[in-house]
């Protein structure tokens, strides 16, 4: 019997099955957060430079740019203030300093892209389970090298979609824009800053439901 992936077993050297493709259609909307260094549609050219930095399914190198987003305002935000907090039934607090920089932009698919869903029970096809899209971020150095090796093994596609580990009702992607087969792939709808005004109003009352509150740190 193979091993179970474990976060610490590698990727087979072959596919050993079919991964399940589906298709995300021209018009749909999505929601991300971002450095204010970066415009609404820009995707991120610079890879992580430690195991602690970056999302689940970062590229491994610089100038292989890629862009993450939700389909929901909600599920963008929970995705990155929901990450670093430990759970408990008492109020969470986040660090007000995190808001810093930071832009909440909704923009829309120009064309029809195709996304592998890698959520199980999609993920058994590849020989995966709940691990990839569920592990803590001390095990993203790991479910980087498995999307990496997915990328490069699996038919065309332009990026991931998964059930979002913050929110199970809701669904995060992940597009590389080498993969991107008619480019631009997206069109800005509308940006926000989250420091203040009504960006700031909606992550504040998303993460409430998370029941989590953002504080000044103390001196």
């Amino acid at each position: 019997m193979a091993p179970v992936p474990d976060g610490h077993s590698p990727p087979p050297a072959d596919l050993p099955g079919t991964p399940h493709i589906e298709p995300l259609k021209a018009g749909t909307a999505l929601w991300r957060v971002h450095s204010g260094a970066y415009t609404a549609t820009q995707f991120k050219p610079v890879a992580p430079k430690s195991s602690y930095d970056g999302g689940r399914f970062d590229a491994l190198k610089d100038g292989d740019p890629y862009l993450y987003a939700g389909d929901s305002s909600e599920c963008a935000i929970a995705e990155v203030w929901d990450r670093d907090i430990g759970p408990g039934p008492d109020q969470r607090f986040i660090p007000e300093a995190s808001l810093r920089g930071r832009m909440l932009s909704q923009i829309r698919v120009r064309t029809d892209l195709l996304v592998i869903n890698v959520s199980v029970p999609a993920a058994t096809r590849f020989g995966q389970t709940a691990w990839l899209t569920t592990c803590d971020a001390y095990d993203y150095p790991h479910t980087r090298q498995w999307g990496d090796w997915l990328r490069r093994k699996a038919p065309a596609h332009a990026g991931f979609v998964w059930r979002s580990r913050r929110d199970l009702d809701r669904v995060s992607y992940v597009f590389y824009e080498r993969q991107i087969l008619s480019p631009p792939a997206f069109e800005p709808i509308d940006t926000v800053t989250v420091e203040h005004g009504p960006g700031r109003a909606r992550v504040e009352a998303t993460m409430l439901v998370h029941n989590a509150v953002f504080k000044v740190k103390s001196p």
